[in-house]
């Protein structure tokens, strides 16, 4: 009994801290905000992102990049009425239809990942005795219910809207995020690039999605910091920091000297209190530097900035960014 009771409190923490793996930067899973008319205008101007290895996945050189004039399926439709639609699309290179395709395969993935783990946990939850918690046991009890109700009712809203689909349709999910990224979609990127096992349902059957993460990542995110994309540089800032153990983490190795680099390309975009935050984490590392690699770090950092970034904020960072979203706003 003791240790069923272990499981199901680690199960609990596990669910909690995926709710903010899945909302917040450098713990993110792969569902994708859909895109906004700027950015599809953006990616109409441009090739897919340039390839630095000969074997990117797909051989895929070049990506051509069309904007349809036929308008999405309105938001809420159910995916597998217009799965097949999107699909088409999205192969003929219409970055919209991919980056919706995308969004809409995460978010109901996620909701079939809540719908069959909330019941399993809730009689763990309800089962504690009120008379034995404390004050603050009581408050985060309660804290935890208004959490897991929420992610029932957003299991409820969304019935209809993921109605038919099964694992056979999630596990397109991770090629839907690459075809995306592929196609200049930035958020679709920003989610790619923060997959981690929990959205590569299928991989054991798929062993081929880690050979094109390996590919892929480091291109995408480089073109997506060309493109002035802060989340990425967060991303990449935590996955050189080390603070998770993400398929990209394991591409760039903890790296103090690059987190350095972008710890400053950072500085240079922050104001008010994201400033002494910043200086906070660069005054920790520093130490562990070199003269030369704090030099070279705060030369790439001017450079970047000056060149992608200038007049640009990148305070959205200070307290998390919404990378990945099930909401279609």
């Amino acid at each position: 009994m003791r240790r069923h009771r272990v499981f199901l409190a680690i199960c609990v923490l596990a669910l909690a801290l995926g709710a903010g793996y899945f909302l917040h930067l450098g713990a993110t899973a792969g569902h994708i905000a859909p895109p906004s008319s700027t950015e599809i205008a953006a990616s109409a101007k441009q090739s897919a992102p340039p390839a630095e290895s000969a074997s990117i996945a797909h051989k895929q050189a070049t990506h051509r990049v069309v904007v349809s004039s036929t308008p999405l399926p309105p938001p809420g439709t159910p995916l597998k009425d217009i799965f097949a639609e999107l699909e088409a699309r999205a192969d003929a290179g219409d970055v919209a239809a991919a980056a919706r395709l995308a969004h809409d395969l995460g978010k109901c993935q996620y909701i079939a990942h809540m719908k069959q783990t909330l019941p399993q946990i809730m009689p763990f939850v309800l089962d504690q005795d009120d008379k034995k918690l404390t004050a603050d046991e009581l408050s985060r009890r309660d804290k935890r219910l208004g959490f897991y109700q929420k992610q029932f009712d957003t299991v409820r809203d969304n019935a209809a809207f993921c109605a038919g689909l099964d694992r056979s349709d999630f596990e397109t999910l991770m090629p839907a995020l690459l075809r995306a990224s592929q196609l200049g979609s930035t958020t679709a990127t920003d989610c790619y690039l923060s997959s981690g096992l929990n959205d590569m349902e299928g991989l054991l059957d798929h062993p081929e999605w880690l050979v094109e993460f390996k590919q892929n990542a480091m291109p995408l995110a480089k073109t997506a910091i060309e493109n002035g994309d802060w989340v990425t540089v967060g991303i990449m800032e935590h996955a050189y920091g080390g603070f998770f153990n993400d398929f990209i983490s394991q591409i760039t190795g903890t790296d103090l000297a690059q987190r350095y680099r972008y710890l400053k390309l950072q500085r240079l975009g922050a104001s008010g209190d994201f400033i002494a935050k910043l200086d906070k984490q660069i005054s920790g590392i520093a130490p562990s530097l070199t003269v030369d690699q704090i030099a070279d770090g705060d030369t790439w950092a001017q450079d970047t900035y000056a060149r992608y970034f200038n007049g640009t904020s990148s305070n959205g960072l200070s307290n998390g960014t919404n990378v990945c979203q099930i909401s279609d706003n």
